[in-house]
């Protein structure tokens, strides 16, 4: 039984191939098989699209032979390999898969443009599931399947993706500096990011161990955000990497964060062009922000004019977005839309509908940060050697008051309307 269904496996593949060799003579029927064709395309990986080398069409039995089959690496190449420019070359690293109705092999870096590739399929090595080798040899066995492949020709690319921008945008940073953010037009790759973002210092000298290095990176659903953590231990006092090492950045130097112009996108094309910018340090942040301090500019009712609200100081430009909202009179969120300006340091809500006169308050949760990571109400860098017990086990208990801070005020009817 095993012997029958494996050596039917293997004529399907061989008749497919067959097949190829037989269109310049005769069409195929509408019945025949597609023989198996090799491909440089995307797939999910993980749930990330990545560049991936494959033997389509396939029989879908083979296909799903091939998934439960456990072969070593060399088994795998021995049945399909990828080198660079030649068959000579060695077969380049990567993972094997028969997923999607296709064998593929998912390289370990992403194929480059511009690079020829040379894929190579061998029929007969799938003679290796057969038990009965007599009725094998009986067939004829087929040629490998061979192709070149190039990124360069995949359907037109879109525009190269590029750094759409860095969070903070304002040109000076505390030298107690938590995180940057940064923003790109499409989806990226992850893995490994510290290898293409670095901290530098005045003289263009990599700044070593900045930022925190995450099993887990911190990106959004989309891959398109990326928060870049600056290491907690060199900021805090007291701290062994703070000790040995010190700040990663010091008061009333400049600091540039250069991000390579060679990192792959999530399609595995390197970005567009690099990114530089460079800020200048300052004393650190140790006060927590507070919004009994902003100054806000209401709206006339009858319009969707903005209401702006002056921050006085850059906060954190993620939780700005999310974190500030506004209330109406029954104490339910406002639609709209929110933007931040001014480097971090204003708040901006355009609301959906035309404004109505009346009480709105601006709703604020105290785990706003700013840029050095104080919350409203409590540092960033809480000092639990001295106070009570009690006091002592309230803050590292995170035992805070929750509710929002809410700041009111009065959206008053436009005198202008009144004297149409």
């Amino acid at each position: 039984m095993i012997a029958a269904r494996s050596r039917h496996l293997a004529h399907a593949v061989w008749a497919a191939v067959a097949l190829a060799a037989a269109t310049t003579l005769a069409a195929p029927s509408p019945t025949d098989a597609p023989p198996p064709h090799l491909v440089l395309e995307s797939i999910a990986v993980d749930g990330q699209p990545r560049l991936a080398f494959g033997v389509r069409d396939l029989p879908r039995d083979v296909v799903e032979q091939l998934a439960r089959t456990h072969r070593s690496l060399q088994q795998w190449r021995a049945l399909f390999s990828v080198h660079v420019e030649n068959e000579r070359a060695t077969p380049i690293l990567g993972d094997y898969r028969a997923v999607d109705g296709a064998l593929w092999l998912v390289p370990s870096f992403p194929p480059e443009r511009g690079v020829r590739y040379i894929a190579v399929f061998q029929p007969t090595v799938l003679q290796d599931d057969l038990q009965d080798e007599t009725a094998a040899a009986a067939d004829p066995a087929p040629d490998p399947v061979r192709a070149y492949l190039e990124v360069a020709d995949l359907a037109a690319a879109p525009q190269p993706t590029l750094v759409s921008a860095v969070h903070p945008t304002t040109s000076e940073i505390p030298e107690n500096l938590l995180r940057f953010y940064v923003h790109f037009t499409a989806s990226m790759s992850r893995g490994d990011v510290l290898r293409w973002v670095r901290l530098e210092d005045s003289t263009g000298a990599s700044i070593e161990q900045a930022f925190l290095a995450l099993e887990e990176e911190l990106w959004d659903p989309h891959a398109t955000r990326l928060t870049l953590l600056l290491d907690p231990g060199r900021i805090k006092s007291g701290l062994r990497p703070r000790a040995e090492l010190g700040r990663a950045l010091a008061e009333g130097h400049r600091v540039t964060i250069a991000i390579d112009g060679r990192w792959p996108d999530a399609s595995g094309r390197p970005l567009g062009e690099g990114f530089r910018r460079s800020f200048r340090v300052v004393a650190a942040d140790q006060a927590p922000p507070d919004p009994a301090r902003w100054r806000l500019e209401p709206p006339r009712a009858g319009g969707r004019d903005p209401l702006r609200i002056t921050l006085g100081e850059p906060l954190d430009h993620a939780l700005l977005q999310r974190l500030v909202w506004v209330e109406d009179e029954a104490g339910q969120p406002l639609a709209g839309s929110i933007a931040v300006g001014d480097d971090e340091r204003s708040w901006i809500f355009t609301p959906r509908s035309p404004w109505s006169a009346g009480r709105y308050a601006v709703a604020i949760d105290r785990r706003l940060e700013d840029l050095a990571g104080n919350r409203i109400g409590r540092p960033f860098e809480v000092d639990l050697s001295g106070g009570s017990n009690e006091e002592r086990a309230t803050v590292a208990g995170e035992q805070v008051d929750h509710q929002p801070v809410r700041l009111p005020w009065n959206v008053v009817p436009d005198p202008a309307v009144g004297r149409r």
